[in-house]
């Protein structure tokens, strides 16, 4: 019989679900642990404080039986304590007295999940144990699962902070990369309009000033300003000279041309400020 003697640790048999019962009378509290033995570990005390102990020992324990009436600690009050120390475990009355005013009120406050009436027969207690054990743990698992899901979640949370703390890190650096490129295109730009060594105008900017220049010819052209058109031209053919000074190696002859006419702005009529 897996019936455990109070005055001594017990070793919990291998899937066995355990079970205090506790009752004053030891005749009634004997046939109870006899019936439960083969199926379950019954630990059995005399009295509510040795069934507590019996909580406090073991944080596994499924259900408990207790009897209503015993000197000291009452079963109601013996499994309002329960309820407290293990919430899931299942707490049931085994009682001749299921009018009794404790039993209403235990019930009442929810301390309890069933009541066993005395003389109670083989097949029912058996029935009602196996289903508090069942729904313990049902409960058990429930909670267990309940428990990893948020352990999984904070995780998560946590992971995703680190995420979005890179992510924006990571931003912050490219916005600061784009931002230096940006200005070393702006410095390129520069340095290819210009020759580094002379300071004077680049064949490119001869080119990109030719483009303008064509530019306003065709709109003049197209707007009917004949005058505006010649004076463009006059400036195109000037460049053209620039050019082809600077091409043959006379960049102290073409220089003046070219601060000549790089400079000059247009007004709004496409007129060369100074021409």
């Amino acid at each position: 019989m897996a019936v455990v003697n109070t005055e001594q640790p017990a070793v919990q048999e291998s899937g066995k679900p355990i079970v205090v019962c506790v009752d004053d009378d030891l005749s009634s509290l004997r046939a109870i642990a006899r019936v439960l033995a083969p199926r379950c570990m019954v630990l059995v005390a005399n009295n509510g404080l040795q069934a507590l102990e019996h909580i406090k020992n073991y944080p596994d324990v499924a259900c408990v039986l207790a009897d209503l009436r015993m000197p000291g600690l009452p079963g109601a009050q013996l499994l309002a304590r329960v309820a407290e120390l293990r919430p899931l475990c299942r707490r049931a009355v085994v009682t001749g007295h299921p009018e009794s005013e404790d039993l209403i009120k235990a019930i009442n406050d929810g301390h309890l999940h069933y009541v066993i009436t005395k003389p109670w027969k083989l097949s029912d207690l058996l029935q009602v144990v196996e289903q508090l054990v069942h729904t313990y743990r049902l409960e058990r698992d429930n909670a267990r699962l309940m428990n990893e899901l948020r352990l999984a979640n904070q995780h998560l949370r946590d992971h995703e902070h680190v995420l979005v703390a890179q992510l924006e890190s990571r931003g912050r650096e490219i916005s600061a990369a784009t931002e230096q490129l940006a200005q070393m295109g702006v410095q390129l730009d520069a340095l290819t309009l210009r020759d580094g060594l002379t300071g004077l105008y680049t064949h490119r900017a001869f080119q990109e000033r030719l483009r303008e220049e064509c530019a306003l010819v065709g709109a003049a052209v197209v707007g009917g300003d004949t005058v505006a058109a010649d004076r463009v031209v006059v400036s195109v053919t000037a460049l053209g000279d620039v050019e082809r000074h600077r091409m043959d190696g006379r960049l102290d002859a073409a220089g003046p041309g070219v601060a000549e006419i790089l400079p000059q702005p247009v007004d709004a009529d496409g007129d060369m400020v100074g021409l």
